[in-house]
């Protein structure tokens, strides 16, 4: 099976349960850029917003975040009918936060779903364990592909977060990548042997201001006033706290 069709099919398994998934990453380079996935690329990413669609993840969950929950077991048959086989983690720590589905596809090793969750002081989400955080605005409106790439040619879509360009700027154009020959810029494609130096580097923190400028904060291990960013091995304390409204 075609690689973009097996991703189209995989989105449509949550679909069905009415869970929006969004492309993330190098996956969504590959859409942009090529209306395909990257040659190279063994995997793909997605997120979804938990803010929205916690209860259809979790359905006997109340509302609260917590060791106990579990994913909603159709979602599962869904994908396992596709021959996916899903590492939900252990359900003892913040990797339940987290999906990686195997499949017997020869083209695609994992697909990779990301859990987004923001609280109300927050101005951005987070995806806990990788302690990336993303402007508010990039996730509360995703676009669908179709309405940010008039050329796109396939009869099925995807949604791709808000501002898509700038997202990836925020993401890709750092001082590591501007030493390649992509020169920093998303939209060109870099030599094999540049791909880790222009991967997504997590942690990272990517935000906008008021006039929708890009403030980022990207390979920040490698910062020269680099203070240890510590990824959280369990879920922050101040969102146990947190209930999810029932949309």
């Amino acid at each position: 099976m075609d690689r973009l069709n097996l991703l189209n099919d995989f989105k449509n398994a949550f679909e069905k349960e009415g869970i929006k998934l969004i492309v993330m990453y190098g996956t969504l380079i590959g859409l942009l850029r090529d209306q395909q996935i990257q040659s190279y690329d063994r995997g793909a990413d997605f997120a979804i917003n938990c803010n929205v669609d916690f209860y259809k993840i979790f359905p006997e969950s109340n509302g609260k975040l917590n060791t106990n929950n579990k994913i909603n077991v159709n979602i599962i048959k869904n994908l396992e009918q596709l021959g996916f086989t899903i590492k939900q983690g252990k359900f003892l720590n913040i990797n339940q936060y987290h999906m990686k589905c195997f499949t017997n596809n020869k083209h695609f090793i994992a697909i990779d779903v990301f859990f987004l969750f923001k609280l109300d002081k927050n101005n951005y989400y987070e995806i806990f364990q990788l302690g990336n955080h993303y402007d508010s605005r990039f996730i509360d409106n995703p676009l669908k592909i179709e309405d940010f790439c008039d050329k796109w040619k396939h009869n099925f879509s995807f949604n791709i977060p808000n501002f898509p360009d700038k997202f990836l700027e925020g993401i890709y154009n750092n001082h590591i990548s501007r030493q390649t020959s992509t020169k920093g810029n998303w939209m060109a494609p870099c030599l094999p042997s540049e791909i880790l130096q222009n991967c997504s580097s997590s942690p990272h923190h990517i935000y906008m201001d008021k006039d929708l400028n890009i403030i980022a904060r990207t390979w920040i291990e490698k910062e020269k006033d680099y203070v240890e960013y510590k990824i959280p091995d369990s879920i922050p304390k101040e969102y146990f706290n947190l209930i999810m409204e029932k949309k």
